[in-house]
């Protein structure tokens, strides 16, 4: 209903550790001046095979927050496309992987501005350990009646050992003027002149590494 307020959190858990297939479809339509905060954690066995599509249609003046946690299962797809279709909608999509051994998180994001003055962010970071791997897809269409889009999209990925691997493609497409769009992102290992620091300053290497992955967590978990 119009200027609605929710708070919705999706849980996905795993008993045991056997095989599961969990396959789920969740439609949301927002009307005119109502918001979302959405939270998805999925924690399941890392025998778990996962996959969700999660569709989003905004009317005037809707505001959403999807969080998309990662820590379980072996392979994990999520699938997220917006529609704003209404003048002044807003959406974020937050995002945090935290692998290891060989588990795989495959995100993909579309989002479609077909409205003058949206916005839309997206901001996912990824953890990846062993032969662990993450996947990145993510495609922004500003549509001609899309005036005075604003939209981002980054994408922050740590290795933690030379066998992790991140796919990352970030893309733009717009076809009007007059908008603000921008896109990066950046894969590499943790800072070694910020764990020397830490380790001078009394820290061991594990606690330092501890330190510098919480933080860089943080930086999603905190919205």
């Amino acid at each position: 209903s119009e200027n609605s307020d929710v708070t919705l959190l999706e849980k996905y858990i795993s008993l045991d550790n056997r095989d599961f297939f969990t396959n789920s479809l969740i439609e949301i339509y927002m009307e005119e001046g109502s918001k979302v905060e959405l939270l998805k954690l999925q924690t399941e066995s890392q025998k778990t095979t996962h996959i969700s599509s999660l569709g989003i249609l905004q009317k005037n003046n809707s505001n959403i927050n999807c969080h998309t946690i990662t820590i379980g299962g072996e392979l994990t797809r999520n699938n997220i496309y917006v529609n704003l279709i209404g003048d002044g909608s807003e959406c974020n999509l937050n995002g945090l992987s935290i692998l290891n051994d060989k588990q795989v998180a495959d995100n993909h994001n579309i989002v479609e501005h077909n409205a003058p003055y949206t916005q839309s962010s997206e901001y996912y970071k990824g953890i990846y350990n062993n032969y662990s791997k993450g996947v990145f897809d993510a495609k922004i269409i500003v549509n001609n009646n899309a005036i005075k889009t604003s939209s981002e999209q980054y994408n922050k990925n740590i290795l933690l050992s030379d066998n992790a691997s991140v796919n990352s493609n970030p893309r733009l497409e717009i076809l009007t003027d007059d908008i603000a769009c921008k896109h990066g992102s950046t894969t590499g290992q943790l800072d070694e002149e910020a764990l020397f620091y830490l380790k001078s300053r009394g820290f061991s290497y594990f606690e330092s590494k501890k330190i510098l992955l919480n933080g860089f967590s943080y930086e999603v978990l905190g919205k």
